[in-house]
């Protein structure tokens, strides 16, 4: 994923490319939603947010994280949802036209 065309593995300073009437490419970016009650436990180097964070770095894509620090899982659930439910919702409204 980190390595193709919407990555950082593409060329973007291909000499031959026709620039005049190309539009604005079309970028990687990952959202992290987790759950985080305990946050010393997370923090620690081999725990796969921090790989995944090394990794985006090394193919220079945006990572964007949004975290809920609830105790009850379900409830951290349900803010992460309503969260990209919203989300959702004003990115269609903001098609229709």
């Amino acid at each position: 994923m980190f390595a193709g065309r919407l990555g950082g593995g593409t060329d973007p300073d291909d000499f031959f490319r026709d620039r005049v009437d190309e539009p604005v490419p079309l970028q990687l970016q990952v959202l992290m939603l987790r759950h985080t009650p305990g946050v010393a436990e997370l923090e620690q180097p081999g725990w796969p947010v921090a790989r995944a964070r090394r990794l985006a770095a090394a193919h220079e894509v945006r990572i964007t994280e949004h975290a809920s620090s609830l105790e009850d899982p379900v409830q951290a659930l349900a803010e992460l949802i309503g969260l990209t439910d919203f989300a959702a919702v004003y990115l269609g409204l903001a098609t229709r036209g």
